[in-house]
């Protein structure tokens, strides 16, 4: 148990730290209509990544009693149809974040230019939801098999190097974008991680 909680909590401290850091250090920097827009999006991605991570957890469980009877082949099904879950949820949840994305952001404020920023910001977390679900599942997918270390490695490095550094040089060469900048840089963060992971 040691052996695993120790790179499982490294990695979940490091993610809230490289998210903490993107939104206040990287979109905060554009002023409060940015960071007011994007913690609103923020807070409806909580509807995709959470019920995302009970899935996974459910199917890390069946995964570890898979593999603990050495039956590989279960493992393996069970990995792909927790994937296979995530990603339609989350596909459905971006239809919604799509097409409802001003309303969405009108129900929490009435400013116009928080909404428009907000409406646009819905489009990345959008796709970014879809591979994020991947890597939630994917993740917890390994920690069931017991593969822990070398995930947690691979998210807190990409996190750091492409998340975090991207952003920021995206902020440097492209200011004019605003926020949506790091959120390009986002998407690409976690499509190269979902990929990686699979």
């Amino acid at each position: 148990m040691p052996r695993s909680a120790g790179p499982s909590g490294a990695k979940w401290w490091f993610d809230i730290l490289i998210w903490a850091l993107f939104l206040n250090w990287l979109v905060g920097r554009f002023g409060m209509v940015e960071l007011a827009a994007t913690n609103i999006v923020w807070k409806f991605s909580e509807i995709g990544w959470m019920p995302a991570v009970g899935i996974a957890a459910a199917t890390s469980v069946l995964i570890g009693k898979s593999v603990g009877q050495k039956d590989f082949d279960a493992a393996a099904r069970q990995a792909r149809v927790g994937v296979i879950t995530v990603v339609g949820y989350m596909i459905s949840l971006a239809c919604v974040f799509l097409i409802f994305r001003r309303q969405l952001v009108g129900l929490i404020t009435d400013d116009p230019a928080v909404i428009a920023v907000g409406a646009a910001v819905f489009i990345p977390l959008a796709i970014f939801q879809m591979f994020d679900g991947v890597t939630i599942c994917c993740l917890n997918a390994l920690r069931g098999a017991g593969d822990i270390l070398v995930p947690a490695i691979l998210v807190v490095v990409s996190g750091w190097v492409i998340m975090l550094g991207g952003g920021r040089l995206m902020v440097e060469i492209h200011p004019e974008w605003g926020s949506i900048g790091p959120w390009i840089v986002g998407v690409v963060f976690i499509m190269l991680l979902s990929l990686a992971l699979t």
